[in-house]
């Protein structure tokens, strides 16, 4: 259980200690699953934080969550710029794919 559904929760609580993020996302194919799409289970999760986090606390929390979760944790640091602005091809494909919520407001 805390593989399929607690990534979201887990992840939540490391970033919430983390000064700078002002939103955070699950995508990729731990995000598809989630969602109901068929597929075999993620390697990893993907997770995408926008904002202007402390890059050394959030280098610690990620794999302390992954160590949990028993998968590691990929982030991906947008600024509130780079997110809102979806000019490059990887924005796009997040904002558009299937996404998960773990901070944040839908923007």
């Amino acid at each position: 259980m805390l593989k399929a559904l607690g990534p979201v929760r887990r992840i939540a609580e490391e970033l919430a200690e983390i000064d700078g993020v002002e939103e955070a996302w699950l995508f990729g194919s731990w995000a598809r699953r989630y969602l109901g799409e068929a597929g075999g289970s993620p390697a990893d999760i993907d997770l995408l934080v926008v904002g202007r986090p402390e890059l050394d606390a959030l280098a610690t929390a990620t794999p302390r969550a992954g160590g949990t979760l028993g998968r590691p944790v990929g982030s991906t640091v947008l600024t509130r710029e780079e997110w809102t602005r979806a000019s490059s091809g990887f924005v796009r494909a997040v904002r558009d794919g299937a996404r998960v919520r773990v901070l944040g407001d839908e923007r």
